[in-house]
């Protein structure tokens, strides 16, 4: 999260380093999860200049894709919510690209299981009228008051989410912050 403009290339430098060394023949260092999730993080948080975010942007989504095809790494809720707030910083709201790219990761999270509370989060910052037209109509409507509990999304949306201490803490709180039960 530091203001080096130049950060998001840095991550991305590092990550194909460690898939050369990795492919090399050192599997220690063969990139995970959360190596792909901290380049996605680079470039979530990149500030400045257009042509400084367009690059960012660039990277987030050859690092999404790129992520997408490996066999042995799989999205989790933290990478979906990531790449999601990339889209939504990164492109400019006139931006094509944006809606399309963030309703189609939507999409894939729903499919794949993984939608948490950071991924609504990341919806409804980034596409207020995604958040509310890519919901079950029943929850559109009280995503408009912004009044959606985690125990509301569909079971099939959430079945894969990793449910460690942090979730459920996060989950047996009843207080509500940006639309969502704390």
């Amino acid at each position: 999260k530091s203001r080096n403009p130049s950060k998001a290339q840095n991550a991305q430098r590092l990550l194909r380093r460690m898939n050369s060394l990795a492919e090399s023949g050192n599997d220690s260092l063969r990139p995970n999860i959360f190596i792909y999730g901290a380049v996605l993080n680079a470039c979530a948080f990149t500030y400045g200049k257009k042509a400084v975010k367009e690059r960012a942007l660039a990277i987030a989504i050859e690092t999404f894709k790129e992520l997408n095809r490996l066999p042995d790494v799989q999205n989790n809720d933290v990478t979906y919510a990531t790449f999601l707030r990339a889209v939504s910083t990164l492109a400019e709201k006139n931006d094509p690209r944006r809606d399309h790219l963030i309703e189609h990761v939507f999409r894939q999270c729903c499919k794949d299981g993984q939608v948490s509370a950071s991924v609504l989060k990341q919806l409804s910052k980034g596409a207020p009228h995604l958040y509310i037209s890519l919901l079950p109509s029943a929850l559109g409507k009280k995503a408009v008051y912004g009044m959606i509990g985690m125990d509301e999304i569909p079971q099939k949306w959430k079945r894969n989410v990793r449910q460690g201490k942090n979730f459920r803490l996060l989950a047996k709180s009843t207080k509500w912050k940006d639309g969502f039960r704390r």
